[in-house]
Formats: structure tokens, sequence, C-alpha cells
């Protein structure tokens, strides 16, 4: 049994203003806690870009496609022919315009399944691809099974609303007037529906992309790799630091400009230091700015520190 698009429109009514403010304050709520978090805004990732260029592609295809050039005709209404019209009398209006395409006219305008499905399985491809982990990360892959679920429910109630719909009805319309072409209505509301979702999931993705809104914290498991390769990274460069260290210490020619641009540094700092205006200046801090006792106390047990963890690595090694 189809429901009649006046108990929609009085659902909308009734419920429309209760569930719409609510709508607003929980994204409000969302946007908020996302501020919270302090995740700052980027731009949109060059692959976030391509996923809602194809959105936008979509949706402009499903809008054109409502267009009546690019909509299916209909021969009644293109005849001007009631439906209780003889098959042949309907026939024969058709071929007066069209003498060569007469029977292949009246099939395209017969409803069938792939035509109704095609629009929501090339919705379905494109949320998987706009919502794959692998081309938009967190970002797209959040949204996944909400996409997923909610284009699956409408393709549902479509071919609910489709099979339960009560054609028998239109045996009792007198005049053209009278009939209900619900199937080139229902064609209009379901490209314009899945248009309507693929601009809400676009809109989604651009706010959970650019941090404004739905950002999710990063897992346990990925803070931990993440601080890994930072380890690995410093590991690395301290590492690289140590053989280039290595080698300016073990080169003749090398260690000689080294000791050269420490005499030349120590000879520059010490020309520097013994200006009037820098002993003044340090002076000043040192008198009444700085406590040299707490920053002696914590340089010490920081070298305590550093010592010990040496003295430990020694014993280690020697232990070995």
């Amino acid at each position: 049994m189809a429901i009649p698009w006046d108990s929609l429109r009085s659902l909308l009514i009734f419920f429309g203003p209760i569930l719409l403010p609510k709508a607003i304050s929980y994204y409000r709520s969302v946007k908020a806690s996302s501020q919270a978090r302090h995740a700052p805004i980027v731009p949109v990732p060059p692959k976030v870009r391509v996923a809602l260029a194809l959105l936008a592609f979509l949706i402009i295809s499903y809008i054109l496609k409502t267009l009546p050039p690019f909509a299916p005709e209909n021969v009644f209404l293109a005849t001007q022919s009631r439906l209780q019209i003889p098959v042949d009398v309907l026939f024969n209006r058709v071929a007066v315009g069209r003498p060569d395409n007469c029977s292949r006219t009246a099939r395209s305008a017969l409803p069938t399944l792939p035509q109704l499905l095609w629009p929501h399985i090339a919705n379905l491809f494109a949320i998987a691809f706009v919502t794959s982990p692998t081309f938009t990360g967190r970002a797209g892959s959040q949204w996944r099974p909400k996409a997923t679920m909610a284009a699956m429910t409408i393709a549902a109630l479509d071919i609910y609303f489709v099979n339960s719909y009560n054609y028998q009805a239109n045996a009792r319309a007198l005049r053209l007037s009278e009939v209900d072409f619900f199937y080139w209505t229902a064609r209009v509301a379901r490209l314009v529906t899945l248009a309507a979702f693929d601009a809400a999931l676009g809109w989604l993705l651009y706010l959970s992309a650019t941090n404004r809104a739905f950002v999710e914290p990063p897992s346990p498991v990925e803070r931990i790799e993440a601080t890994s390769r930072a380890l690995l990274i410093v590991k690395s460069k301290l590492s690289a630091l140590g053989i280039v260290k290595n080698t300016a210490l073990r080169d003749e020619d090398l260690r000689s400009r080294s000791h050269a641009y420490w005499s030349h540094e120590v000879r520059l700092m010490g020309e520097v230091m013994e200006e009037r205006e820098v002993v003044e200046g340090v002076n000043d801090a040192l008198t009444n700015r700085i406590d040299v006792a707490t920053i002696t106390r914590d340089a010490e047990g920081y070298a305590q520190n550093v010592l010990h963890s040496l003295r430990g690595e020694t014993a280690d090694d020697d232990s070995i």
C-alpha cells in the first residue's frame, strides 16, 4: 500500500519543527566538541577534492536527468490519450509523429527493475569510492557504514513504493488530467533524493576533512605507531649526526677546521660578553630577574641524570 503525498506532507509538517531544531543543536554540539579538541582547520586534501568532484558530478547528472529533455517520454501525454485507449489506436497516434520507432518508444517508456536500480547501484559505487580508507582516509571512512546503510535504505524504500503502488486506481480515471503518472513522478523523486543524499555526504566529508566538525581523535594504536615512527626518525638523525661527528674527528683536515671554528666562536663570544652594554644587561638579569640558585640546581640535576644513564650503558657494555 502506497503512502499518499498528503500523509507525507502532514508528517513533515508535524515532525519538521521538532526534528529540525534537534538536528541544528546536534550539529552545533558536534562542532563545539571538535573545536574543544583543538583540532586546527586544514585545507581540503587533494584526494578529498577528487571525491567531492565525483559527488558533484553525480549530483549534476541526477539533476539534469530530472529535466524534461532527458526524461523518458510519456506517450500518453504526448498523444493526449487516456489509459483506457485501445492499444492499436495508441500505436497509430504514436506512429503519426514517429513512423520508424513507434514500438521502441512505447517499450522504452515501460518502467523496469534495472532502470529503477541503476541510479542506486551507481550511487553505491560512488559511496564506496569516496569513503574508502585508502583514498580519503579517516575523514571518509568514518561515514562509510552510515552512508552505505542510508543508500541501501533509500533503494529499499524506492522498490517498496514502486511495488506497492496501486496502479489499478488509474482505471477509474476518465480524463487524462485525472491519471496519476506515478512512475514518472517517482523517477524525479528518486533522482532528487539521491542528489540530496550525495550533497549531504559531500558536506559531511568536507567538514570532517577540514576538521571543522566531526573530528575523531586517533586511536591508541595509531598514537603509539606515530610515536614509534617519530622516535625512529629521531634515532636515525642522531645516528647520522654521530657518523658525521666521528668522521670529522677522524679526518685531520676536518678536525683542524672544527677546532678553528670553535676557537673563533669562543674568541668572538668573549669579545661580545666583554662589552659594557652586555655586561650591564647580564648583571641586571642575574640580579633582578633570574633565580641563579634554581637554575644551577636544575642544571646539576640534568647533568647527573645524563651521566647516570651513560654510566649505566657503560656498565652494560663492560658486562657484555
